[in-house]
């Protein structure tokens, strides 16, 4: 939202929670932005009462830099950096 940053994303339908299937997109994706691009961070975004995304976010190394009120409730931003995701593994 702040154009000079990349965000990642998820969404899957219900009958697909719980699956690890955004862990292992996102996990994937960061590689790709890290490794391949260089990225050197990367932002997301998740409603703060969406409690498995928060912990799916920090799981992975992100860390949470702010809150916004967007789209109608309390948004998380959290920042994932190539540090935080080694000592998440």
């Amino acid at each position: 939202h702040d154009l000079e940053d990349l965000e990642v994303s998820y969404l899957f339908l219900p009958e697909h929670w719980g699956r690890g299937y955004a862990r292992a997109a996102v996990k994937q994706a960061l590689a790709y932005a890290f490794g391949t691009i260089g990225l050197r961070r990367v932002l997301a975004e998740t409603q703060s009462a969406n409690g498995a995304s928060v912990r799916l976010l920090e799981h992975l190394g992100f860390c949470l830099v702010g809150n916004v009120n967007r789209f109608g409730a309390e948004q998380s931003i959290y920042r994932a950096e190539p540090s935080s995701l080694q000592a998440a593994t």
